[in-house]
């Protein structure tokens, strides 16, 4: 059954947008303000360095270390619940 549109998906969908928006404040600065600019405002890496004045390759490690931040504070939500799950059936 294709649950898409429907009452039961959206909410799912805004409890999914506020587990991530509550664990993104949880975040460094330095890892939150790289983290909103790539993916919030879909500014390239390169940008963002000429953005913050630091090299490319710090914007990088901070998204790969904030990435690494946001899946240890929502594992336990993933393993807790099927809240994250597709309905592949």
């Amino acid at each position: 059954m294709d649950h898409r549109g429907t009452p039961e998906s959206i909410l799912l969908d805004d409890q999914k947008k506020k587990l991530i928006h509550q664990a993104m404040d949880q975040l460094n600065e330095n890892h939150r303000i790289v983290m909103h600019l790539h993916y919030q405002e879909d500014i390239p890496v390169q940008e963002i360095a000429k953005i913050l004045d630091i090299p490319m390759g710090s914007v990088k490690s901070r998204l790969f270390y904030a990435r690494l931040s946001l899946k240890e504070l929502l594992e336990p939500f993933f393993k807790q619940t099927d809240l994250f799950e597709e309905d592949g059936a």
